[in-house]
This record gives structure tokens, sequence and C-alpha cells, in this order.
């Protein structure tokens, strides 16, 4: 993780988490998107959809 740039006397930064690993959000989004689960499904047999082991 790289430092946040810049620094605050009365609010100093935190990080608190991890950024997402690659893809790991996909699934979620693309249901909100009105994507079925079937079609999500295909789109990672096809390779179009990285998940996180």
């Amino acid at each position: 993780m790289v430092e946040p740039p810049m620094r605050m006397s009365r609010t100093p930064p935190a990080i608190r988490s991890m950024a997402p690993l690659l893809g790991a959000d996909s699934r979620a989004i693309l249901a909100e998107a009105g994507i079925g689960e079937a079609d999500i499904d295909a789109l990672k047999a096809g390779g179009a959809l990285i998940e996180p082991d």
C-alpha cells in the first residue's frame, strides 16, 4: 500500500482495509446491472469474467 499523500493534524489518514482483489465484486456488480446468474456463469466460462479463487 502507498501512504496517503497528505497529512492533516486533526484528521490523520488511515488505511482501513485492503483494496478488493481483481474481479472480487464483478458478480455483484453484474447482478445489480440486471444480468442473470446463468449469463454471469456463461461470461465466466467464456473467460470474460475473472473471479478470485
